[in-house]
């Protein structure tokens, strides 16, 4: 679209005479139209995401990113970007607060990704392109983003004094429709060897991973 803008006669530099024309007036409607359409869009999927957190879980924890670093990354800070982390804690802070939920917001400095939910040990060589969490002290392997989940939980538990990520079949059937409700991916993974077994989750194409945390 902003090549098709350029296309247009317009000033190319200051102090040009050139009047804009009316297609050009006409293509900065449609771009200025489309950008207003992402962010609804996106707004609307962030407003989605803290609503189903906050309606299903009574106690959150997040971390305290620094956005401004990461965008420093070459090759994600687009990315980083567009996915608005900010304003999701925001909103997930705002209806925790509506809801009378507890909201725990961890320190920017400590370690979730680089700690072994294991044995406690920090691994201080981790890098992004590391997807896979291997302890150097007891061995242990697991998914970095889940070990870095479960040290999120650990730390919300000591902050607040209780917390469970215990669900009834019941409970975990009214999560699994209100993502197909409002259109969420979910990926559910389960801590310790209990495993749940569900037509209907299976059906929905829930793949079903069994990772011993503890």
């Amino acid at each position: 679209m902003y090549r098709s803008l350029d296309r247009r006669v317009h000033p190319r530099f200051k102090g040009d005479p050139t009047l804009k024309s009316n297609n050009y007036i006409k293509q900065t409607f449609k771009i200025a139209s489309f950008h207003k359409r992402i962010k609804e869009t996106r707004n609307d999927y962030l407003n989605k995401v803290a609503s189903f957190l906050t309606r299903n879980f009574s106690a959150i924890c997040m971390e305290n990113l620094d956005i401004k670093e990461m965008q420093q990354k070459k090759g994600i800070a687009k990315a980083e970007n567009d996915l608005a982390f900010f304003e999701l804690e925001k909103k997930i802070k705002f209806k925790s607060d509506l809801f009378k939920h507890t909201f725990v917001l961890a320190d920017r400095y400590y370690p979730s990704s680089k700690r072994c939910v294991k044995c406690g040990s920090i691994r201080e060589d981790l890098s992004l392109k590391d997807r896979v969490y291997r302890c150097p002290s007891c061995g242990f392997e697991i998914d970095r983003d889940f070990n870095a989940a479960c040290n999120l939980f650990k730390y919300m538990k000591k902050k607040i004094g209780w917390g469970t990520s215990k669900f009834t079949p019941i409970e975990l059937d009214k999560l699994v429709n209100d993502c197909i409700k409002n259109k969420i991916i979910y990926y559910f993974q389960t801590i310790g060897n209990v495993q749940y077994n569900d037509n209907k989750l299976l059906n929905h194409g829930l793949k079903a991973k069994v990772l011993s945390a503890y």
